[in-house]
This record gives structure tokens, C-alpha cells and sequence, in this order.
């Protein structure tokens, strides 16, 4: 069953509000540099598996909410 949330997404242009129609979440990662650390969602919809980076805040609703293991890549 698929579930709508809506979340923060950080494009170029700036942090947007999304919704998301999930049928699942495959995973979460976060990408670290020197200067900063990145988190990302991996979602599984209608179109298939995307990625997008979301805020920190986010990332930690959708591991907990959605039982997934963090991966820090």
C-alpha cells in the first residue's frame, strides 16, 4: 500500500516541499565531504527507484518512521 509524505527536498534552487507517493523506501544514505554531510532517501514508486537528498531532519523522520537502516557512505 502506498503511503503520501511530504518532505524536504534540497535541489540547486534551494529546500522545496514535496510529496511523495512511496510504495516503500529501499534505503537511506548519507555522503560525507570535507565541508559538509549529505542525506539522501532511495524510494520505490509507480516510475520506479529515484534518490533525492532531503534535510537531516527529514532523513532521521523516515529511518525511524519507516524502520530502515541508515548507510553512511
Amino acid at each position: 500500500m502506498s503511503k503520501r509524505v511530504t518532505v524536504r527536498i534540497r535541489k540547486s534552487t534551494g529546500i522545496n516541499f514535496e510529496t511523495l507517493k512511496l510504495d516503500s523506501i529501499s534505503g537511506v544514505y548519507t555522503s560525507s565531504s570535507l565541508t559538509e554531510k549529505r542525506y539522501f532517501i532511495v524510494y520505490t514508486n509507480i516510475f520506479g527507484s529515484q534518490a533525492l537528498e532531503t534535510t537531516k531532519s527529514d532523513y532521521k523522520l523516515l529511518t525511524g518512521v519507516m524502520n530502515v537502516t541508515e548507510l553512511d557512505i
